[in-house]
């Protein structure tokens, strides 16, 4: 997985003149996290299952931004719902959606946050205009580094490379 450079003067959490690096605010900073570090992360989570898929990158023809759908009320999916569960009321077709596109949301950026140390950026986040499948157009995210995920280039200062 490609990581970020390291930041000049980075230390080892260990190495913190306090003693417990974890503690220390750049330790536990947020930072942005490299477009290729995001986009491998999402990948690799992507084989977990379907609920955990979100593409990245590709053409934007037959999709659209998911925040266009929340200002509608997402109403082509919920009638596909309602129909595929044969209801005749809209609010179990709304109520499955709902809970399908919260795990869809929800199961990527987890994943990516337990296994890979890094949280995806949605705000972008587009959907397929024919069904449920969601895509970045450019990956983006946070990260910190983690004592237990420390990248390759990592050493702490005067160790022999």
């Amino acid at each position: 997985m490609p990581h970020c450079p390291p930041r000049p003067g980075r230390r080892s959490p260990e190495d913190h003149p306090n003693g417990r690096g974890p503690e220390s605010p750049d330790a536990t900073a947020l930072r942005n996290a490299c477009a290729e570090s995001v986009a491998a992360a999402l990948t690799d989570t992507a084989d977990i299952g379907g609920f955990f898929t979100i593409t990245v990158g590709g053409p934007d023809r037959g999709r659209h931004p998911v925040a266009a759908d929340y200002a509608r009320g997402v109403p082509d999916l919920i009638t596909a719902n309602t129909e595929r569960y044969g209801t005749p009321e809209a609010r179990i077709g709304a109520s499955i959606m709902q809970l399908g596109h919260a795990a869809r949301l929800w199961s990527p950026v987890l994943a990516c946050t337990i296994v890979h140390g890094l949280v995806p950026d949605l705000t972008d986040l587009h959907r397929a205009e024919d069904g449920l499948a969601l895509r970045l157009p450019a990956p983006g995210g946070r990260c910190r580094c983690r004592r237990d995920a420390r990248p390759a280039w990592w050493r702490p200062e005067g160790a022999d490379p």
